[in-house]
């Protein structure tokens, strides 16, 4: 009877580390396949409770863009993923003597991918096209979040 005990024992044992590796695991292939989330960096203007005086605030800057959080009117000008890119823009912005907080979000999914592409364009570009690329980049973070 003993023996039968242990036996039951050991295969619950290895039954639930088997299982806990294969969930960690599935659960790691579906983030992939949707999308796993990160942790990016948004150039943040401003914050408002009032949504007229954000959008005042964000037709200051060509790529300005108000973001709804929460009960909150975030005025973005740029979000980027890398330190590299950050940091890129973080001296473009101060040679502009513009004042912006570096506030970290989450994003994933089809964000995600579209800004590591438009990432790869603003670090392959000079200054110039700056704006340009940051209005596309929240364009589509505001179809994502709306």
């Amino acid at each position: 009877m003993k023996k039968v005990g242990i036996a039951v024992l050991c295969a619950l044992i290895v039954g639930t580390l088997f299982g806990v590796f294969f969930f960690h695991d599935v659960n790691r292939n579906i983030k992939e396949v949707i999308g796993a989330e990160a942790v990016v960096y948004a150039f943040q203007v401003g914050v408002y409770t009032n949504k007229d005086n954000a959008i005042k605030e964000a037709e200051k800057y060509e790529s300005g863009r108000v973001v709804l959080d929460e009960e909150l009117y975030r005025v973005y000008i740029a979000i980027v993923k890398s330190e590299e890119a950050r940091d890129k823009l973080k001296k473009y912005y101060d040679e502009q003597k513009i004042e912006y907080y570096i506030k970290k979000i989450n994003v994933g999914g089809d964000f995600l991918n579209q800004l590591n592409k438009y990432e790869d364009l603003l670090l392959a570009s000079n200054r110039e096209v700056y704006v340009y690329i940051n209005k596309e980049i929240l364009e589509r973070y505001s179809e994502v979040i709306v």
